[in-house]
């Protein structure tokens, strides 16, 4: 993704999707763009029998009802974005919710999908939510997810963001996200942190099989970022945070320090594991993170 021109973002009328949908008319006015949002209508079962053929099929919304919708839809995305200049398309669609956003979104070729997560507690915020969780799984581009404790608006004359997290594992996956934190980071003049955690392999007293040193570990980590970023981002001041320890938490807490805006991270392949988790980190970083998380998959 080296632009955000076309920009999709799922519209459920809800609080947190308003976050969402700030976010994603800033992006879009960033890169000089367009906003698509998609409201999905689920399809309503027959209460009566079907026997005229010639009338609307049972379990499928009326063209008009599709239509009062879609402007509504539009309405919702203008009382957000007044004053915006983002010129944006209302589509309303039906269906599975997360079939026809990952269909829409191959249809038009969308740099970035941006969708707001809902608040959650507990055992609950385990789950994404089925929506969200399959969308973040299957989409064809980068993912941008808001939480609803992301600000209520990004007012026209401010940057999208100030403070980025880049959180690199020295994956491919991990690499193309910093590439993309670094094109943000750049876009919008901000600060960029980059952190490496690097996670410590249990020992095993009993086994003879000594632990590995946790200080030569955390230098030989450096040594590694360092030689990436002098690749990547060799004019680029980032600074650079390495840290022993569980790699969400160790991500989410300098995040938390630096009162981060975005936290990109990669997301690892495509294989079945992957597919149940999206990638452990990543569903971290986006169930427990305060600002919005960009998950970039290779």
């Amino acid at each position: 993704m080296t632009t955000m021109r076309r920009v999709l973002c799922p519209v459920d009328f809800s609080d947190g999707c308003r976050h969402a949908v700030d976010l994603a008319l800033a992006l879009a006015r960033g890169s000089a763009g367009q906003l698509r949002a998609v409201h999905v209508l689920q399809p309503v079962p027959a209460l009566v029998p079907f026997t005229d053929p010639l009338s609307h099929p049972p379990g499928l919304w009326a063209p008009e009802d599709v239509e009062a919708v879609r402007k509504d839809v539009l309405r919702f995305v203008a009382g957000e974005g007044a004053g915006s200049g983002v010129p944006v398309e209302a589509v309303c669609l039906e269906g599975n919710p997360a079939r026809e956003i990952l269909r829409d979104a191959e249809a038009v070729s969308t740099d970035l999908i941006v969708m707001g997560t809902h608040g959650r507690t507990g055992f609950t915020r385990l789950l994404l939510g089925s929506v969200t969780e399959k969308v973040l799984r299957h989409a064809p581009c980068p993912v941008l997810t808001v939480p609803p404790r992301a600000p209520d608006s990004v007012p026209v004359d401010q940057r999208a963001f100030t403070h980025i997290v880049a959180a690199v594992d020295f994956s491919d996956s991990s690499q193309a996200a910093l590439k993309e934190a670094l094109a943000l980071a750049r876009q919008y003049q901000a600060e960029l942190t980059v952190v490496h955690v690097v996670e410590p392999v249990p020992t095993y007293a009993d086994s003879g099989i000594p632990g590995l040193d946790a200080d030569i570990e955390r230098e030989a980590a450096h040594g590694y970022l360092k030689g990436l970023l002098e690749r990547v981002a060799p004019d680029f001041p980032a600074k650079q945070v390495v840290l022993i320890g569980h790699a969400a938490k160790g991500v989410l807490q300098v995040a938390a320090g630096a009162h981060a805006d975005l936290i990109v991270a990669g997301v690892h392949g495509r294989n079945a594991m992957d597919l149940m988790f999206f990638g452990s980190t990543a569903n971290r970083l986006v169930r427990e993170a305060a600002c919005p998380v960009l998950t970039v998959r290779t």
